[in-house]
């Protein structure tokens, strides 16, 4: 469900419906003059760029700066206009468009409260930032120095909430494809870690805390207990554990 709703182009049908009223209406319509006025043949032109833009960086391979979806967010204004345009001789499409946007709307609530455990994403780490306190505590009762001190987690969508400059923390490379013995993709299914990984990652940058998603573990016993490390578990919320490392 989570992966349906995170789908571009189902974020777009969904909060967009008068777009795909227009497509719709373009496609099958042989009134549309576009050449004979100015400012629908502009405004038209302009959203079509832009879909084609949203479409082509739709792909997990041509994705890059974010959300795809986030273009056509920009164009909301652009759409309402080509929408008021293209339906002032049609009343019955531009109740269509409002109806379909109070219908989806309602949908999307009741689909997100349904499976709110499912769809909260980055939400539900909003208490992990616990975590910064409590490291904070630990480097100072074990007179640490935390310009030193280096995190890894599992999951990107947990640790940049922790990028405050007090730590290092481990975010893949900024201008190598290589991490290591191994190559960007081979560690991340962004914005996740390869958890056969782990152990090497953990010994390789000499890491002193580990933060764990649970979720994406399918082999917490091997994770927790090798020959790689020890981990000494300082804290706890659903679903996450924050470890001190040893290195064996």
């Amino acid at each position: 469900m989570k992966s349906v709703l995170s789908n571009p182009i189902i974020v777009v049908i969904l909060g967009f419906p008068v777009l795909v009223l227009i497509l719709i209406h373009i496609s099958t319509s042989s009134q549309i003059h576009f050449i004979s006025d100015q400012l629908l043949q502009s405004t038209g032109l302009f959203v079509c760029v832009i879909l084609i833009i949203f479409v082509a960086t739709s792909f997990k391979k041509t994705r890059f700066l974010g959300e795809p979806q986030r273009y056509i967010e920009f164009l909301s204004p652009l759409i309402a206009v080509l929408g008021v345009l293209l339906f002032s001789d049609y009343p019955y499409l531009l109740w269509a468009s409002i109806s379909l946007g109070v219908g989806f709307s309602l949908i999307q609530v009741v689909v997100f409260w349904k499976f709110k455990e499912v769809t909260s994403g980055a939400r539900k780490f909003v208490n992990v930032r616990v975590f910064d306190s409590l490291i904070d505590e630990l480097c100072s009762k074990q007179n640490i120095d935390q310009q030193n001190q280096r995190l890894l987690s599992n999951d990107s969508h947990l640790v940049k909430l922790l990028l405050n400059g007090k730590r290092k923390v481990f975010w893949g490379p900024a201008i190598s494809n290589e991490i290591g013995n191994y190559s960007y993709q081979e560690i991340f299914t962004y914005p996740y870690l390869n958890e056969q990984l782990i152990p090497y990652l953990v010994k390789e940058f000499k890491i002193n805390f580990l933060i764990l998603d649970l979720e994406l573990i399918s082999d917490y016993q091997w994770i927790t207990h090798n020959s790689v490390y020890k981990l000494k578990l300082r804290h706890e919320l659903p679903g996450i554990k924050l470890f001190q490392v040893e290195l064996l």
